[in-house]
């Protein structure tokens, strides 16, 4: 995925990292690759995306400039192929695909995040 790579993220912490690398690369090719094709990504202001391709432009027009996504996971719980991912910036559900990598399938920005983490 990242750099043209086939391989996927083998757990949900990779998956942050994979997120957090093509948000700072601007690399919208990655990020399909790292969301369900089904996805939806909610704005802090409540703006929503549906699918892959859709929401990683939304990613990328979220996250730019002065804000940065910061793969730090507070939390992350899994029960067999889904997971619930939770920092400061938003709360994720991810979901191992057929394949066995992991994907996003819901993100959702905190209000208190608009835009993004200050770097």
């Amino acid at each position: 995925m990242l750099n043209g790579m086939n391989r996927g993220a083998i757990t949900p912490e990779e998956l942050e990292a994979l997120h957090e690398d093509a948000l700072v690369m601007r690399d919208a090719g990655s990020l399909i690759g790292i969301y369900d094709a089904r996805m939806t990504l909610v704005a802090a202001s409540g703006e929503r995306s549906i699918g892959a391709e859709e929401s990683a432009r939304h990613a990328l027009a979220l996250w730019q400039g002065d804000f940065t996504y910061i793969a730090d996971p507070l939390t992350v719980i899994q029960v067999s192929d889904l997971a619930l991912i939770v920092s400061r910036d938003c709360i994720s559900v991810v979901r191992r695909d057929r394949d066995r990598c992991w994907r996003y399938a819901i993100v959702r920005q905190f209000p208190a995040t608009t835009g993004g983490t200050a770097s």
